[in-house]
């Protein structure tokens, strides 16, 4: 019991819902790895966490809107650019459609519409 007090206390509290608190970051006193052999934590550790509360609270772009200029222009393969193009169109009108179907539906807490998705990157 004990072990799993400390586990849900030093690992699951710090990995979700406390990226803005500033004892975040004192990895020496709150680790989210314990080393069997003892060893201390690396020292990439603390940025890694400042680089996860850095991309878990800044505003990203949101998911619907026009992708096509970063389809990435190839010289010797034009078509693929083109393709790349209508892919990111059709994934565009998919998405504005399935927001207006869902809109039409009563609104509830489990659903992801849309409109509120962001882009965003898996640090």
């Amino acid at each position: 019991m004990v072990a799993r007090f400390i586990y849900l206390a030093s690992v699951q509290h710090e990995q979700f819902g406390t990226q803005l608190r500033n004892y975040q970051l004192w990895t020496h006193t709150h680790p989210v790895r314990v080393y069997r052999d003892g060893r201390r934590l690396p020292e990439d550790v603390y940025q890694r966490l400042v680089n996860s509360s850095y991309i878990l609270n800044v505003v990203r772009a949101p998911l619907m809107q026009d992708y096509a200029p970063l389809a990435l222009k190839e010289p010797a393969c034009p078509d693929r650019q083109r393709l790349a193009e209508q892919a990111f169109a059709r994934f565009q009108l998919d998405l504005t459609r399935l927001q207006r179907k869902m809109a039409r539906t009563p609104w509830a807490p489990w659903d992801l519409y849309p409109a509120d998705l962001e882009a965003n990157i898996n640090a």
